[in-house]
């Protein structure tokens, strides 16, 4: 049970906890969700999905009012099975996607890029990844572009935050200018990311979406009670799930997702901060600061809106090349007219 201040008085009828009085003569009333005869079990299941289902930290802390410990992982709907997949490469190259990079830059933690193909839908498929420790700038700007795929066309770059701060190391006259600032010197502008927390969230619903599209495609051998169990939330209809698969999908290329440095495991092995004061209501609900940088570059990746499908601008080169070539046409054509 969470932990609540003050002195506990009497229980008023229809309601599950006991009022409390604090020091300062207030009275608290805990009110339980259950305490509303229309929040059934399947309400519950249904607006679970909003947390993550009924198992998870943040249904059993807000609604459960239980007092959530740490060390659990914080996506543990994460599998090879649902969420890693090998996309043909023209097809997430196609007109249909669009490619960026998600930079998070280490000091105590190392340099990680990723490469996601971003879907009209919203849909996120990462399919590279570069980690680079004790590494020179400049090297590393070099093999982030030397990594780009000779038919890729990048959209763009989302950062962390710190690559604008000041380098104290700059050579060649460019002392103290940011690390964004050489970056973008060498081809390679940046973009803000979102480092908001609810970006955690954001990933844990595409995570479900991918678990959703598995369990809808696979009905016939009991897929949808395998997103009901995990989501701990058993009066679950398959309308419910299809609004769960509506989001946009999260998927990992195998090659993100081989070795605890990868993507995809960094993500699987997230845990939540650890408790250390049993005192507290409520155990942290950050995830640790520890080989986190997988998963904070797919956060930034998700949770920035700048990050979304765009028409590839290789095809609208090849569109102004033919129409220059014709205006040429035309224009020879009505020259040879006036001899």
């Amino acid at each position: 049970m969470m932990r609540l201040g003050g002195v506990e008085e009497r229980t008023l009828p229809g309601l599950t906890h006991a009022m409390r009085r604090l020091k300062n003569g207030f009275a608290v009333q805990p009110i339980y969700y259950k305490d509303d005869p229309e929040c059934d079990e399947a309400w519950a299941d249904r607006e679970s999905i909003h947390y993550g289902g009924r198992k998870s930290p943040g249904w059993k802390q807000n609604m459960e009012m239980e007092l959530v410990r740490s060390g659990r992982p914080v996506w543990p709907m994460l599998a090879d099975e649902y969420h890693v997949r090998t996309i043909p490469r023209n097809q997430y190259l196609s007109s249909d996607w669009a490619v960026w990079r998600s930079l998070d830059r280490g000091m105590a933690h190392p340099y990680c890029c990723a490469w996601a193909a971003v879907h009209k839908n919203d849909d996120k498929y990462f399919f590279r990844q570069l980690y680079r420790r004790d590494t020179p700038i400049p090297i590393i700007i070099k093999q982030t572009k030397d990594a780009d795929g000779e038919d890729e066309d990048c959209c763009g770059n989302v950062a962390d935050s710190d690559f604008w701060s000041r380098d104290p190391m700059g050579t060649g006259g460019k002392a103290f200018e940011t690390y964004a600032d050489k970056f973008a010197r060498a081809g390679l502008p940046l973009i803000l990311a979102d480092k908001s927390k609810v970006g955690y969230d954001t990933l844990t619903e595409g995570f479900f979406a991918s678990v959703a599209r598995w369990a809808l495609g696979h009905q016939d051998r009991g897929g949808l009670d395998v997103i009901r169990e995990m989501m701990g939330a058993p009066t679950l209809t398959a309308g419910d799930i299809q609004r769960i698969a509506d989001k946009p999908a999260i998927w990992f290329h195998p090659s993100c997702a081989s070795g605890a440095e990868s993507l995809f495991k960094q993500c699987e092995n997230l845990r939540y901060r650890e408790h250390k004061n049993p005192l507290h209501t409520a155990a942290p609900g950050m995830p640790e600061d520890k080989e986190d940088e997988g998963p904070d570059v797919v956060r930034y990746m998700c949770q920035t809106k700048a990050v979304q499908w765009s028409m590839p601008r290789r095809e609208n080169t090849h569109d102004l090349i033919e129409e220059l070539l014709a205006m040429n046409a035309a224009q020879a054509k009505e020259v040879s007219s006036w001899r």
